[in-house]
């Protein structure tokens, strides 16, 4: 508010005239009573909007304080769109966290509907982010009405030093009212939206929770499985180990039977019983021990040299993985 001579200039603007889409200036001379109004609209709507509520309020417009709470009346409709848009938003939400009118729901109702474990909805995981976002322009709305508040008691400041005008008194009431009623409703909607992002964390550590069970269950479930496979193989040794002691126990009878019952030994004959080609059983013997031999140690060889190789591969491959992977700061 300014005083110029015998006149007074209010001009009404918002922060950021690109939001508001309208701003104006207005100036009135006490001593002729003329209003003059510089009324900046961008937007076709809000051109309509001002020419009819000024054709409706002939009577009171030549006030000062009535022009500038026309703006403030436009931009109260959008606040209540926007609220009532909010609200339908939030119960959208607690319906995929299964807590909208949850007291009135039968137990057996909600576990039947996947209640009980909303995290399994594909909604789920953008909830987090779209209560912050509905929270964030909430309180904006807040803000908005507060600030249309401290307008309004400015406006009663400027009609004061007017002549009194019964009409404007009683719109600044009506929208005092009016804004502090969008004002506590957006504190309501602010705390509905807390309680259902207090909600989704708690489901959240709860889903964390019931995997970690389901975890330690699979493995408490392998840990079975391989003791039972443990047992098996010490069965399955113990088995090997009797096995093995019954044949180094019958192996020496064996080749002593198996020795002298070739024909190169004839106990039949009184002079000589064994063979002279008893020379070739040793040498083949030799040659076919050592062929055998030398063969496991040569396939053992090449297993080991193989083996740390195919590690080496894995671990290259999986270097690979992690370096082709961007990381959390490269993004």
């Amino acid at each position: 508010m300014e005083k110029r001579g015998k006149g007074i200039i209010v001009r009404m603007e918002g922060n950021n005239e690109r939001l508001v889409n309208s701003a104006s200036m207005i100036a009135i001379n006490k001593d002729c009573t003329q209003t003059c109004v510089i009324l900046r609209v961008y937007d076709r709507g809000g051109m309509e909007f001002f020419v009819d509520r000024i054709n409706e309020l002939k009577s009171c417009v030549w006030h000062p304080c009535v022009m500038a709470t026309l703006q403030i009346e436009r931009r109260l409709t959008k606040i209540k769109e926007q609220l009532q848009d909010h609200k339908h938003h939030l119960e959208a939400m607690e319906r995929t966290a299964g807590l909208y009118k949850a007291h009135r729901l039968d137990p057996e109702y909600r576990r039947g509907q996947g209640m009980m474990q909303p995290w399994n909805s594909k909604y789920f995981e953008t909830l987090g982010s779209e209560l912050t976002s509905v929270k964030s322009d909430v309180l904006y709305q807040q803000y908005k009405c507060s600030r249309f508040l401290d307008m309004l008691g400015f406006l009663d400041h400027v009609a004061a030093q007017l002549d009194d005008c019964p009409e404007f008194r009683m719109k600044s009431r009506f929208m005092r009212s009016t804004i502090s009623g969008y004002e506590e409703r957006s504190r309501y909607l602010s705390a509905r939206a807390e309680a259902t992002m207090q909600t989704y964390f708690s489901l959240m550590s709860q889903r964390d929770n019931q995997l970690n069970l389901e975890l330690a269950n699979l493995s408490r479930d392998d840990n079975k499985r391989m003791q039972e496979m443990a047992a098996a193989s010490y069965r399955h040794s113990s088995d090997m180990r009797a096995i093995t002691l019954i044949t180094l126990f019958f192996l020496p009878a064996t080749f002593v039977a198996t020795f002298f019952s070739t024909t190169f030994f004839d106990f039949n004959k009184d002079q000589r019983i064994a063979s002279t080609y008893i020379w070739i059983y040793w040498v083949v013997t030799v040659v076919l021990t050592a062929a055998v031999l030398g063969g496991w140690v040569y396939h053992s060889d090449g297993f080991r040299k193989k083996a740390p190789k195919e590690e080496d591969d894995q671990e290259g491959i999986m270097s690979g993985r992690e370096d082709a992977e961007p990381s959390p700061q490269g993004k």
